[in-house]
């Protein structure tokens, strides 16, 4: 048997039909009021979760975006190192064909001054010249 049936029938004889009636039709709206807040809380559900939904794609494109953002970084940075270390392996090259060129360089000056400071010991000491001639055969 119904609920409102029920009270109906009990209310009936205290009360009368219409205040039987009018009782059980108070009852009826105040459930409809609260099965349509139940409706409301659905809806209201429903609705949270399409947000959710939302703010879960939202956060996924922009980690997506980050993490792009981040691999372009990473890779200008690679690059920009190995720009930088062709350019100190082009430098070290330069560097080491200026200092063999100064060592050469400086090996025949010093050769040069060497044999300028053996000259200048043979034309100052008659003994070196003496020594010289002995062993050359030049002068007898």
């Amino acid at each position: 048997m119904n609920l409102a049936v029920a009270v109906y029938e009990k209310l009936k004889p205290k009360i009368g039909e219409d205040g039987a009636n009018a009782i059980v039709d108070y009852v009826d709206s105040k459930i409809e009021e609260t099965a349509v807040t139940k409706l409301d809380l659905m809806t209201v559900e429903n609705n949270l979760g399409t947000e959710i939904q939302k703010v879960e794609n939202n956060l996924g494109v922009e980690i997506h975006n980050l993490r792009t953002e981040i691999q372009r970084v990473e890779n200008k940075l690679e690059a920009e190192i190995q720009q930088l270390r062709t350019e100190m392996s082009s430098m070290e090259s330069r560097l080491k064909a200026e200092i063999e060129i100064k060592i050469k360089d400086i090996e025949w000056k010093m050769k040069a001054y060497f044999l300028a400071l053996v000259t200048l010991m043979v034309i100052t000491n008659p003994k070196v010249l003496d020594i010289l001639a002995r062993l050359l055969g030049i002068i007898k």
